[in-house]
């Protein structure tokens, strides 16, 4: 069984791999599958290495009970892609939640850093710093962290699954309650059965949605539920937007019941706006820093000063990417102390704050 991973008001979790499932029976003619035996509608990705060159592909969407095939079976000439790609190539493979979720969003997550892009994308390129030396976010591209795949057999077929330990059908139950649940109906369990109460939610949503009342769960159900999520979700957590010429780092604090996180750095481009916080807002006060800086990443200087947002709340951090958890002996433990703001929820599931030169300190 894997690890179920979570980091309390962090907001992020993780889950990680309950092993790599190669499927029996097939021809090797099949393509290579990612399957989702969870109850969250997953964005996968794969990479393929041969010898210095890894191309990523990207991202696949996959409902829960699904397969989605990301290497096609043919090339042409005779030889399926199967068939060429298995010729002294490694396979990695990444998936991550749709960030409706409770919680953040989840991720599997391997130890081989490789570069994505958004919306659909094929990166030839895809390794996480190239011979020059320019980074990913150099490159405008994002880093995550792949698994690799142990393939073997006459068909590839890579599940990623959770510790409940769903088949494919009880995901795709599963899938459309947590959804539910999402949306605000804390009644149902979700378990991946069809219980009456379940189906009777379900029926109850068609009905209200002018769609097809079925006993079936269809892809267009996944669909419109998952919108009605996002514009739930998009009234949710701290948001920080950009009005300044210049490219923002930022970090955020959150203290929560039994730890106070802080984590960064997290660029925000001119006229771009970015959630630090995605979950409802639960804590009276969340802690920012944030500063602005040049082409050559210089933090910009005015005539009063450094272009920053800052506060009197002395937390702990580090010059490359963090997440630190506990801020006491900030110095001894190796990192840095740094003034946060204070931003007041006010009540309040969302907020938006504003870095304008104006609002800087």
């Amino acid at each position: 069984m894997g690890i179920f991973l979570r980091l309390g008001s962090l907001g992020v979790w993780v889950i990680s791999f309950l092993g790599m499932l190669v499927a029996q029976g097939a021809t090797a003619q099949g393509g290579y599958r990612l399957c989702n035996e969870t109850s969250y509608v997953l964005k996968s990705a794969i990479v393929v290495v041969d010898g210095g060159l890894a191309r990523s592909r990207g991202w696949f969407d996959i409902f829960p009970g699904d397969c989605r095939e990301v290497l096609p079976d043919s090339l042409g000439g005779g030889l399926s892609e199967n068939e060429v790609y298995r010729e002294g190539k490694r396979y990695y493979v990444y998936a991550r939640t749709f960030d409706v979720y409770h919680g953040g969003v989840g991720q599997f997550v391997g130890e081989h850093p490789f570069c994505v892009g958004e919306g659909s994308f094929d990166i030839e390129n895809a390794v996480a710093i190239v011979g020059d030396g320019v980074n990913c976010s150099q490159r405008g591209l994002e880093v995550v962290s792949f698994r690799a795949a142990d393939v073997d057999g006459d068909d590839w077929t890579t599940n990623f699954a959770e510790a409940e330990g769903y088949s494919l059908q009880r995901a795709k139950v599963a899938g459309i309650q947590r959804l539910l649940v999402e949306r605000g109906n804390r009644k149902i369990r979700v378990d991946g059965y069809k219980g009456r109460y379940t189906m009777r939610t379900i029926k109850a949503f068609q009905r209200v949605q002018d769609m097809a009342v079925e006993d079936s769960i269809s892809e267009a159900l996944f669909e419109v539920l998952l919108i009605e999520a996002e514009k739930i979700r998009s009234d949710y957590g701290l948001k920080l937007c950009n009005t300044t010429q210049y490219q923002v780092w930022s970090a955020v604090g959150i203290e929560g019941e039994d730890n106070f996180i802080t984590r960064g750095w997290m660029m925000i481009e001119p006229g771009d706006c970015l959630k630090v916080v995605r979950d409802s807002l639960g804590q009276d006060n969340y802690y920012i820093f944030a500063e602005a800086v040049d082409e050559q990443g210089l933090v910009i200087h005015g005539e009063d000063g450094p272009l920053a947002w800052w506060g009197e709340r002395s937390l702990c951090v580090k010059p490359t990417r963090f997440i630190i958890r506990g801020q006491d002996n900030c110095l001894a433990r190796g990192f840095e102390y740094q003034g946060f703001r204070a931003v007041e929820s006010k009540g309040k599931p969302g907020i938006t704050m504003t870095l304008s030169e104006g609002s800087k300190n």
